[in-house]
């Protein structure tokens, strides 16, 4: 869970990178990312040794988002505890219309 968080803190000095914001479509992709971020990642693949799943999906995220919206929403995350990060990305996730978040339900 360190590496997650790292891997937020990194990708929240992105965000501080200029640009001219997120269109909602790539926020939505973003959103779709994190929320899928274990099974996209290869994060729960049988074989993945469970101790190294946090950092399998903090390598994979970094290079995924890619709105400055998406930047700063997984930043605000890093402020949350376990319960309230899985209450912020259902909410969120609804926000946009996307059926669920898989991680959110990790974060319980």
């Amino acid at each position: 869970m360190r590496i997650l968080i790292a891997a937020v803190l990194v990708i929240g000095a992105l965000g501080c990178q200029s640009g001219s914001g997120a269109a909602p479509a790539a926020y939505r992709t973003d959103l779709e990312n994190i929320c899928d971020a274990e099974s996209r990642s290869g994060a729960l693949a049988p074989d993945q040794d469970p101790n190294r799943r946090s950092f399998v999906v903090a390598t994979w995220l970094a290079g995924r988002i890619q709105s400055q919206e998406g930047r700063q929403f997984l930043g605000s995350l890093q402020k949350l505890k376990a319960g309230e990060k899985g209450d912020a990305l259902r909410r969120e996730a609804a926000r946009l219309g996307l059926p669920g978040c898989p991680l959110a339900d990790t974060w319980k």
